[in-house]
């Protein structure tokens, strides 16, 4: 039986890692073939439709893969493999960790290491490391997304998806001290996979006080995997993925950006 997905969904972080210049807020800037099916994607992965999610996802990929496409659609495409693979009934969080680690290193490239762009994110790669059992190394991720939420000079929180509460520090520092209990309490023992001490969630919701901005730094690389359009969701490679990154890697634009409020 498929346990619950551990991370909602990345849809929610686009606030916070895809910003936008002067420049194409004067003007009318069009969005990428593989944004767009990135967008649907997770649409049908929300609905449970998985074939059709597998279907646009894996051409995301095949578009975000193009010559001279931006890096953020790789980064993109990368998310929404990752979010289906935690999802759907076939459900690998080993994969979604691979795909979600390979999309943060793209947003390294794209924003910086120590952007805090990038704290959302990083908190989604310590719950999906949490739940494939590598508590130790989630609790460090998370703290780290801690320290630096709280170095951000303005208050910000990310915007939920439907029905569910915004990430906020408040939220994280939750999630990253029931973490260290549940562990400390079973003698350094590991948390069994899906219960509420391996994803670090907190057994009761607790209603999020927006304190202050996301701030981040970085998981160790992971080379961006390449798609497989295959029956089952796409397993992300490194091979692949290192030629994917080089051919991006010119392609990366520099952004500014205004992060919004949420209280």
């Amino acid at each position: 039986m498929t346990s619950q997905c551990p991370i909602s969904s990345p849809i929610r972080l686009l606030e916070s890692l895809v910003v936008v210049s002067t420049e194409e807020r004067l003007g009318t800037p069009q969005p990428s073939s593989a944004s767009l099916l990135f967008v649907t994607g997770l649409h049908a992965v929300d609905a449970k439709n998985w074939p059709k999610a597998q279907e646009t996802l894996t051409k995301a990929m095949v578009e975000a893969e193009k010559p001279f496409a931006p890096k953020t659609d790789l980064a993109l495409a990368l998310l929404g493999l990752g979010y289906m693979m935690a999802s759907s009934p076939a459900q690998d969080l080993t994969k979604a960790l691979q795909a979600y680690k390979a999309s943060l290193t793209l947003w390294e490239q794209v924003h910086g290491k120590h952007s805090p762009h990038l704290a959302p994110l990083i908190f989604d790669v310590g719950v999906l490391t949490a739940s494939v059992g590598n508590y130790a190394l989630a609790v460090k991720i998370l703290q780290r997304s801690v320290n630096l939420w709280k170095k951000a000079p303005t208050e910000v929180s990310v915007s939920p998806s439907p029905g569910e509460e915004p990430l906020t520090l408040d939220v994280v520092e939750k999630h990253l001290e029931y973490l260290k209990e549940a562990v400390a309490q079973q003698g350094g023992a590991a948390p069994p996979p899906g219960s509420p001490a391996s994803t670090g969630a907190p057994p009761v919701t607790t209603p999020a006080t927006p304190t202050q901005s996301p701030t981040a730094t970085a998981t160790q690389p992971v080379s961006p995997p390449a798609s497989t359009p295959v029956s089952s969701p796409a397993t992300p490679t490194t091979a692949s993925s290192t030629s994917s990154s080089s051919r991006h890697s010119s392609s990366g634009h520099k952004h500014s950006h205004t992060h919004k409020s949420h209280h």
